[in-house]
């Protein structure tokens, strides 16, 4: 048994063996865990969650979509919700900015 997992147990587990772990929460089953890290996602800044069973150790890793990207991603929602032609200005932009940037480091 790792040093991790005996750590983990102690301070975690508590008599808990039928139950899973994500995010600090104990949930019923890995399916329940997997669908609470996703939901939680928007409220982390962890780009992953690890599902922990006290029985197995860590099982599953659950990557999640990285902070920066759901940020864009509600910046660029509110821009459109107030003008739906706002969003092909903004993704042309940066397109543009991209190319710009990638020239200008090729060197040309």
């Amino acid at each position: 048994m790792s040093k991790l997992y005996k750590v983990i147990e102690k301070t975690f587990c508590q008599g808990r063996r039928n139950f899973v772990m994500v995010g600090g929460l104990w949930w019923t089953s890995k399916e329940q865990a997997r669908a609470a890290a996703h939901r939680l996602a928007p409220y982390s800044l962890a780009h992953r969650m690890f599902i922990f069973a006290p029985k197995a150790g860590i099982v599953e890793e659950v990557e999640l979509e990285p902070l920066l990207t759901r940020m864009q991603r509600a910046h660029v929602a509110v821009l459109t919700s107030k003008n739906p032609d706002r969003l092909a200005r903004e993704v042309a932009a940066q397109e543009e900015r991209q190319r710009r940037a990638q020239a200008w480091s090729v060197g040309i």
